[in-house]
């Protein structure tokens, strides 16, 4: 018994990390391809900074003229709410794939 539900917590706990790392990669990609234009004309440090992440994003426009940053916090918040809005489709699509295995093989208890 203990050992069944060691097993079960380990591939639990996997199966998270697992979700996790793709959900994460995936608004990663998104938000990287999504952030390039805006990031044309910076110095290409701060570009990569901006490119890097959101937050990234956020500070290297507190460090331009309202003028310049405003294009780029918008085009950061963009690729970000895309990556997210990616990885939620996916986690829920996975979800709706995952259901259908579980009822489709899973033996019910009237059998």
């Amino acid at each position: 018994r203990r050992v069944a539900s060691a097993v079960n917590d380990t591939t639990r706990e996997i199966g998270s990390a697992l979700g996790i790392a793709l959900l994460g990669t995936l608004v990663t990609i998104s938000y990287q391809s999504g952030i390039g234009d805006a990031a044309v004309g910076l110095p290409p440090e701060l570009a990569n900074i901006a490119a890097d992440s959101i937050g990234g994003a956020a500070r290297v426009a507190s460090l331009l003229d309202p003028a310049a940053a405003a294009p780029l916090l918008e085009a950061a918040n963009a690729a970000f709410l895309d990556g997210i809005s990616i990885a939620f489709g996916t986690a829920a699509a996975l979800g709706l794939i995952m259901a259908g295995v579980i009822s489709r093989f899973y033996p019910s208890d009237a059998t």
